[in-house]
């Protein structure tokens, strides 16, 4: 097995596609926190607060990692904005995935088929 296809995986996306993603999966764990951080509830919530902030946030991306690969951990959004937030970043999940799986499927099938041409109608 070669190493170029141990990373076959990546191919159904751009290199700049998969930065794209890793970025906004950072970017959703620090909005998340940013959003929830100051939320006053007694229920268990994501965010400890005798955790210091950078604990949070690392949990916070971690959650959000979580929600990309379907590992069905989510985050439990209190505020308004943060469940808006949630379902925007559930939709961009959605559309992440789904454009993956189409790729990799039509990889998958191109791979093995021969184009034959056609050089003359005789």
């Amino acid at each position: 097995i070669g190493v170029s296809s141990l990373y076959n995986f990546m191919r159904p996306l751009t290199y700049e596609l998969w930065l794209w993603v890793a970025f906004s999966v950072l970017t959703a764990g620090v909005v998340f926190w940013m959003l929830e951080r100051d939320a006053e509830t007694e229920q268990d919530v994501d965010f400890d607060r005798a955790d210091t902030a950078v604990e949070n946030v690392a949990k916070s991306m971690w959650l959000s990692m979580g929600t990309l690969n379907g590992a069905l951990v989510t985050h439990t959004p209190i505020t308004t904005l943060g469940r808006l937030f949630s379902i925007s970043y559930a939709l961009l999940v959605f559309i992440v995935i789904n454009s993956y799986t189409a790729n990799l499927a039509s990889f998958l099938v191109t791979q093995g088929t021969i184009m034959y041409s056609v050089d003359s109608l005789e």
